[in-house]
């Protein structure tokens, strides 16, 4: 490499070994909040009543997330320890590691895109979108894996990853369709169950919040990823979100799981006040400063001695009131205790 390419090649150690540092250092991070969910889900009592398939798959997933740290480390390792001082690494050499990570990050990706599309099996019992959401998630970590044993052929890190851009382009936007797929299809079927009844529709929108951004968060990743990659020429930024996503479809995976806990106890807590409720009806009385156009003339005697509080239900309406006025709720039986 001749001086003038050695100089301009220092000038993007940021956007190269930099990223790589950055990247190492997020994703460490994540993997260690990861192994805290596994370890909260084999101690939840939860996990003993999942079925070995669920439990094993975790158990693999945790596996494959651990090797990928692995290396992780090892591509960091090399272009910032073993060739320490040499700016050109991503230029003309490629560690046996970067293609690993990307079928580490192929696999964590199909394990929690399999554990959806089950998931929506379960809810729908419909072979049809099934087997439609089974094949993107095949198709998903076909062409990804495919990519990875594809780097093998290349040199560098950059020769790879510019050579390989029609096909890791087709990989990225498979994937999103994928996960959108899965996550619109959840949402949809979530939504579906609602039964009209307050307190059961307000739980399931709070399933819907919490477990389907859950799944989500990879969307935007995923798009801001293939965004980097289409814009890429001798950075590598790509690799930033490819490391992070390798880490969140396993957290992903886990939250979905351990949140279960959190959703019964919200369960719990609506069941508890809709017996309240129905043990304890609520009446409600209006209270507002008189108009002179007003109702008050059809107001009986003692509602008129009353200053119109108490006023029927059947005479006055919500249209009776202006805008601002307050509207007092309280329990019925408040109103007939003597001692009120």
């Amino acid at each position: 490499m001749s001086a003038t390419t050695q100089d301009v090649v220092s000038t993007r150690v940021d956007s190269t070994l930099g990223v790589i540092y950055i990247a190492v250092a997020i994703s460490s991070m994540i993997y260690g909040t990861t192994c805290l969910q596994a370890f909260l889900y084999y101690r939840s009592w939860r996990s003993k009543d999942d079925c070995l398939v669920l439990r094993y798959g975790i158990a693999v997933s945790m596996l494959i997330d651990t090797l990928h740290q692995a290396f992780v480390l090892h591509l960091g390792y090399d272009y910032l320890i073993t060739h320490f001082g040499d700016y050109t690494g991503p230029y003309t050499s490629l560690p046996w590691s970067a293609p690993a990570q990307v079928l580490c990050l192929s696999i964590s990706a199909f394990l929690l895109n399999s554990f959806l599309t089950a998931r929506i099996w379960r809810l729908t019992h419909s072979a049809a979108l099934t087997v439609i959401l089974g094949l993107l998630t095949i198709g998903t970590a076909a062409t990804n894996i495919a990519f990875a044993l594809r780097g093998y052929d290349y040199n560098s890190l950059i020769e790879g990853l510019v050579l390989l851009k029609p096909h890791g382009i087709a990989g990225i936007a498979v994937s999103i369709a994928t996960e959108l797929s899965l996550a619109a299809s959840l949402s949809y079927q979530l939504y579906k169950n609602r039964t009209g009844t307050a307190t059961t529709d307000d739980f399931i929108t709070k399933v819907i919040l919490h477990a389907v951004p859950t799944g989500m968060l990879m969307t935007p990743l995923n798009i801001a990823d293939l965004v980097a990659y289409v814009i890429a020429k001798d950075n590598l930024y790509v690799l930033l979100f490819n490391f992070i996503l390798a880490k969140l479809y396993t957290s992903a995976f886990l939250t979905t799981l351990n949140i279960r806990d959190y959703l019964r106890h919200i369960s719990m807590e609506t069941r508890e006040l809709k017996t309240m409720m129905d043990a304890h009806p609520l009446t409600v009385f209006f209270s507002r400063t008189p108009r002179p156009s007003d109702h008050c003339e059809r107001a009986s005697s003692h509602s008129e001695r009353n200053g119109c509080r108490g006023v029927d239900d059947s005479v006055l309406s919500l249209d009776d009131y202006a805008e601002g006025e307050v509207i007092h709720i309280r329990p019925l039986s408040r109103e007939l205790d003597p001692a009120s």
